[in-house]
């Protein structure tokens, strides 16, 4: 784990009963909250057979989602390459040219 990625987890850890993020309706989270949501999506990377310095194009738009994305790819040793959501698979493809 990077130093970002520990100083982020700290502040979870830290904020474990304050609202730290507000989502577009308004929705506060706990660090709790958010940390449960992380290790979710950290169980569903590995259960994908994402992990250490696998590259996951990332697009979606900038949310309490995207936060919990980003950290859960970080935390288990992705890399995280944010794309514009609105790109579409024959976009995607032509990278691999």
């Amino acid at each position: 784990m990077s130093e970002l990625t520990e100083r982020l987890k700290q502040q979870l850890i830290a904020g474990a009963t304050r609202p730290l993020m507000q989502d577009a309706n308004q929705h506060w989270y706990t660090g709790s909250e958010l940390n449960l949501e992380e290790n979710v999506w950290k169980n569903y990377w590995k259960n994908k057979g994402i992990g250490h310095n696998d590259i996951v194009l990332v697009g979606i738009t900038n949310s309490v989602t995207y936060s919990l994305v980003t950290q859960s790819l970080w935390d288990i040793g992705s890399i995280v390459q944010p794309i514009n959501p609105e790109v579409n698979e024959i976009q995607i493809s032509e990278l691999d040219e």
